[in-house]
């Protein structure tokens, strides 16, 4: 098994686990209790990552390229394509989610810092970086409808989401960056 995550009431370890004879991955959940393992219905893909827990479940990213002949991607397409799906706790099956992933992909350090009331409506707060403009826009990120708010640009660094604290209470916003801590102000909310 390779890159396992618990679901959030602790009962079910997501992983992917590998076909020896063809490669492709498939994802597994293994009940904590019962040690029994159990393979969850979502087509193989050439990865598939447990990416975070949300509400309703676990949600898990499936990675096609070209490369790996696996239907889904053909030659037209771009080299690489993701999906996203959401499995409930110990449900066999995931069902096939749409939204805006992209802040959440980075697989922080860290868990996502949670959202106590000023991050737009979301539920946790990330950070989207553009190291090309050197920029980086923090927010907050709708678990339920997978979907980015962003609330602050940040000029003149690109940083992860593992590399901020947001300190709601007193609007403040600690960045780690190369070797410093920051600290800015937020912007109230509009």
């Amino acid at each position: 098994m390779r890159l396992p995550m618990l679901s959030a009431d602790g009962r079910w370890l997501f992983a992917e686990r590998r076909n020896e004879e063809t490669n492709a991955a498939s994802l597994v959940m293994l009940n904590t209790a019962t040690m029994r393992e159990i393979r969850v219905d979502i087509p193989e893909g050439e990865q598939i990552r447990p990416l975070l827990n949300t509400g309703r479940g676990t949600l898990v990213e499936r990675v096609l390229s070209e490369r790996s002949g696996l239907s889904g991607c053909t030659a037209n397409e771009d080299a690489v394509r993701e999906e996203y799906y959401l499995v409930e706790p110990g449900a066999k099956h995931g069902t096939r989610v749409s939204g805006e992933f992209d802040v959440i992909r980075q697989y922080p350090k860290y868990p996502f810092q949670q959202c106590l009331q000023s991050c737009g409506g979301g539920d946790i707060w990330v950070v989207r970086p553009d190291a090309s403009a050197q920029t980086s826009t923090v927010g907050g990120y709708d678990l339920d409808h997978f979907a980015f708010v962003p609330l602050e640009v940040v000029h003149g660094v690109s940083v992860s989401s593992s590399d901020i604290w947001v300190d709601e209470a007193a609007r403040r916003l600690y960045i780690a960056y190369d070797g410093d801590l920051l600290q800015l102000s937020l912007k109230e909310e509009r």
